[in-house]
């Protein structure tokens, strides 16, 4: 049964994969790519679309239901258990990751004193309880968001896009080294290429083409808005000084000015962050729950949510005890190849499905041929 439309899913595709790249990511982009961050950005967005159309066609397949029921009919119980299990380590390595992004601005910017312990448990707390109410929640959540996002968005580019120094973005046009723009393509590409997640929001939402259609709109929106504000910061900071700060977006947000009144948006943008990342985290710990419960046998996956939220905070506590090995962790060509094997797991489902639907046809025309 639907509970869901393709346009209430676009709305949740736009928040999760809107949350990480802006807030976090942008001062890597400028790192990577300097002027042609804008070539990488949509580099990385074309190449994660052939992720997006094996997932729907995966998804396609049985679009009524759910990925975890039938994809052992399409590539054998051990096969199926063993990607579950991959997606479930994925999911806790991406929510530990989010939260420790989160605990560190929280902790650099504002809460300087706070024990990370409480911060980081206040904060996976929230998530919990988000997760344990389901998915349909989750989205709903999301839905508000979607539009808090849009007002505020539309409040930040007239105000920020006000100053800088326009005559720098003929640089994007001029400056261009093609190796740098591949390997930027290529390392834009995973803030694009979680389109395996969500398969697991079937079958609450049917997977036929309005879906499609959903899904690679709500890439192209964040590409849009990715692109604004790299823009706008480009204009204000300029490459090398964007590149050395830790949160540019920010930075560029406390030099709008709105008057005596507001003085200035950035405690805004932080609660939009804030949520953001929390439907973010949240709809993570629901999928690892989800699939952490498929593969024990327990059948309520609610029952899981805590133990692996106290996982990830045991993960977190130690990145923020050792910076070193948090920067290495994130930094390392490990941990992007493991990312990309899981998220490649539809072109592994869908052509085993097409090898045995061909052999099945093969089969079925030489039982019909008359004999001699």
């Amino acid at each position: 049964m639907n509970h869901l439309t393709s346009g209430q899913a676009y709305r949740f595709m736009f928040v999760y994969l809107y949350s990480e790249p802006v807030a976090f990511l942008l001062q890597r982009l400028f790192k990577m790519s300097g002027y042609q961050g804008w070539i990488s950005t949509i580099g990385g967005f074309l190449i994660s679309l052939i992720l997006l159309m094996f997932t729907y066609r995966l998804g396609s397949l049985y679009p009524d239901r759910a990925w975890l029921s039938y994809g052992e009919e399409v590539v054998g119980k051990m096969m199926h258990r063993f990607f579950t299990s991959l997606i479930a380590l994925l999911c806790l390595y991406l929510l530990s990751i989010d939260v420790e992004n989160f605990i560190i601005f929280l902790q650099s910017m504002y809460l300087p004193q706070t024990p990370i312990w409480l911060t980081s448990s206040i904060t996976l707390l929230c998530i919990c309880l988000t997760a344990r109410s389901g998915l349909v929640a989750i989205v709903f959540i999301s839905e508000g968001i979607f539009l808090v996002q849009l007002l505020t968005s539309s409040l930040l580019m007239p105000s920020v896009g006000g100053g800088g120094n326009p005559e720098i973005l003929i640089a994007m046009a001029t400056h261009h080294d093609w190796p740098e723009i591949l390997m930027g393509s290529i390392s834009t590409m995973p803030w694009f290429s979680e389109w395996m997640l969500f398969l697991f929001l079937a079958p609450a939402v049917a997977f036929r083409r309005p879906m499609f259609t959903s899904m690679v709109w709500a890439g192209c929106t964040v590409v849009i808005f990715i692109l604004f504000f790299w823009v706008f910061i480009l204009m204000n900071f300029g490459p090398y000084v964007a590149a050395s700060l830790r949160y540019p977006l920010l930075e560029l947000v406390r030099f709008a000015r709105y008057g005596d009144f507001l003085d200035n948006l950035d405690p805004v943008l932080i609660a939009i962050w804030s949520t953001t990342m929390f439907t973010r985290s949240s709809f993570l710990l629901y999928v690892s729950s989800v699939c952490l419960s498929s593969i024990s046998g327990v059948r309520q996956h609610k029952s899981l949510t805590f133990i692996i939220a106290g996982t990830a905070a045991v993960i977190v506590m130690q990145y923020a005890r050792d910076a070193a090995a948090y920067e290495l962790a994130i930094r390392s060509y490990a941990i992007p190849a493991f990312t990309l094997l899981v998220e490649s797991m539809p072109i592994v489902y869908v052509a085993v499905y097409w090898l045995r639907s061909g052999n099945r046809k093969k089969a079925t025309k030489a039982s019909s041929a008359p004999s001699p």
